[in-house]
């Protein structure tokens, strides 16, 4: 099994307690998976199971742990990482509310 970085759009369900804070949100995630199209069926369960409605993959693509190790912005994605390399999967959800959305 590879870890693949994959990000999508997606926007707050009915249920999303964060429905009224946001109106959108990149997720991206990491996934111990056999391939892209295992990781980013992953990363739409794992949205759909934090209460967001999948919009648009933005991008996908095999990592490896390497790729974070010399960039000092990349603790947080690091740290996912080693997450997904335990857990199967790690998400972090940057979001924005309607104001930002057409920055």
């Amino acid at each position: 099994m590879s870890i693949y970085w994959v990000m999508i759009e997606v926007t707050p369900s009915e249920d999303n307690e964060e429905k009224d804070l946001s109106s959108g949100a990149f997720l991206n995630c990491w996934v111990k998976a056999d391939s892209k199209d295992e990781a980013i069926e992953a990363t739409k369960d794992y949205a759909d199971a934090q209460c967001w409605d999948f919009v648009s993959l933005e991008d996908c693509d095999e990592v490896t742990r390497e790729n974070y190790l010399d960039d000092e912005d990349a603790q947080e994605s690091l740290e996912a990482y080693d997450e997904a390399s335990i857990e199967g999967i790690s998400g972090i959800f940057y979001t924005w509310d309607e104001d930002q959305s057409d920055e």
